[in-house]
């Protein structure tokens, strides 16, 4: 939880495009549910962002490492 949250960063967890999570990030900052730490500028894969709270409301985090409750 104290690594930077970076499209780029985020993308190679999940292995996925960088550029297809920075457009996500794009929308949910249009949203106003992520803040880019940008200095003004664009943001690109490299830009870190924080989630607001509304963010958190579309999140569902999930446990894969968990054992399952389900039988």
């Amino acid at each position: 939880q104290n690594l930077e949250a970076t499209p780029k960063r985020i993308a190679a967890d999940l292995a996925l495009d960088p550029d297809i999570v920075l457009a996500h990030m794009w929308k949910y900052h249009n949203e106003q549910f992520v803040t880019f730490n940008s200095g003004g500028a664009s943001p690109d894969v490299n830009t870190s962002f924080f989630l607001g709270p509304k963010a958190w409301e579309r999140i569902a985090i999930v446990n894969t490492d968990a054992p399952s409750s389900r039988r």
